[in-house]
């Protein structure tokens, strides 16, 4: 009688974390305990095409990524996504999915980012063909069930994580309340000379300050675009 090997369950979180901070591990956190999930990937995108302004440099933000998850290591992985990196997430998750055929991974994101997702390069392929968790804050699950993804895919939302790896497509929604925090206000606050600053661990706070990281005369700043 042939033994049947347990398929890993791998969430995938994107960004271009400029820098990471504790809403970052928070969301993690999150998706691991309600998906049960063994491991969460954070992908280190080297520039987000959405973005004008041009990010921190790489290897900066892989280090300070790497700070923050040195606590979790047993189940949080920084990875640095140069070798699937393409201006399109369908073509990363195409990626990965043939590079790891044993992995059932699923796709992290906010609900804003769902509301925005039809902007999104091939975002029908994605939500057909790819499993997805929407991390909401309360009250935002009902502009995330209104928006034009949801509506093209309502045949396959669900209220069971377990399907998610079953079908290995769809999405499913978790109400959760997120922590307030974001690297634009967090990169703000540095150039305005504030220090010890909520949200963000001391190790990269640390870090920023030893490389000299985020001066107090950059280039304004555009509002934050959706992620793709």
């Amino acid at each position: 009688m042939s033994e049947t090997v347990s398929r890993r369950k791998i969430g995938l979180f994107g960004g271009s974390f400029d820098p990471v901070h504790e809403g970052h591990e928070h969301v993690c956190r999150v998706a691991r305990e309600k998906l049960g999930l063994d491991a969460v990937w954070v992908l280190v995108s080297p520039q987000n095409p959405l973005k004008k302004n041009k990010s921190t440099e790489l290897h900066h933000r892989l280090a300070m990524c790497n700070l923050m998850t040195a606590p979790h290591a047993d189940w949080l992985k920084v990875v640095d996504e140069t070798p699937y990196y393409t201006s399109q997430t369908i073509d990363t998750l195409d990626a990965l999915r043939a590079e790891y055929p044993d992995v059932d991974f699923v796709w992290i994101m906010g609900a804003d980012n769902l509301v925005h997702f039809h902007e999104w390069a091939r975002w029908q392929e994605i939500i057909d063909n790819h499993a997805i968790a929407i991390i909401s804050r309360p009250g935002e699950g009902e502009q995330a069930n209104e928006s034009e993804a949801a509506r093209h895919a309502a045949s396959i939302r669900t209220d069971n994580a377990d399907d998610l790896f079953k079908a290995h497509r769809g999405w499913y929604l978790i109400e959760n309340e997120l922590c307030e925090f974001e690297s634009r206000k967090i990169r703000h606050a540095w150039r305005t000379g504030e220090r010890n600053i909520k949200g963000l661990p001391q190790a990269v706070e640390n870090y920023m300050v030893q490389n000299g990281l985020y001066p107090d005369n950059p280039p304004a700043s555009p509002p934050a675009p959706p992620q793709i």
